[in-house]
């Protein structure tokens, strides 16, 4: 029980600190359009060349992350929030722990798998969304 209320807390939080009203149906569905879909799906393209940068060039990881894939991200979440309010806050989640391997001086030993989590859980949102992405792995 108490996991569940930490995941809630957990989405609430993020998604006021990326903007979301909270007021979607749990049934709507945003609307995507092909331009803003294919933008979407680039961002997990950034999370695969950043989990492969990480055991090449650690130095670039950092800078991959956020130049490709973060702010997209959180676009993605905020229109999870309307359909799957759950596979949004997994999505936040596998994201906060991306950026706390990210913004140390050197990526953490987990630091591949962790963008491996956040490459599966976009994939599921992307999919949630009828937005097609093929992924790397």
């Amino acid at each position: 029980m108490a996991g569940g209320a930490i995941v809630a807390a957990t989405l609430v939080l993020a998604v006021s600190a990326c903007g979301g009203s909270g007021g979607g149906s749990p049934t709507a569905r945003p609307t995507t359009s092909t331009a803003v879909g294919a933008s979407l799906a680039s961002a997990v393209d950034g999370l695969c060349l950043a989990r492969g940068q990480v055991a090449g060039d650690p130095a670039a990881v950092r800078g991959t992350f956020y130049d490709r894939s973060h702010d997209a991200l959180h676009t993605i979440a905020r229109q999870l929030e309307a359909v799957d309010r759950s596979l949004a806050a997994r999505l936040l989640e596998a994201m906060q722990a991306v950026e706390a391997d990210v913004s140390s001086q050197s990526p953490a030993a987990s630091s591949a798998a962790d963008f491996g989590r956040l490459i599966d859980v976009a994939d599921q949102g992307l999919a949630r969304l009828s937005v097609p992405v093929g992924t790397c792995r």
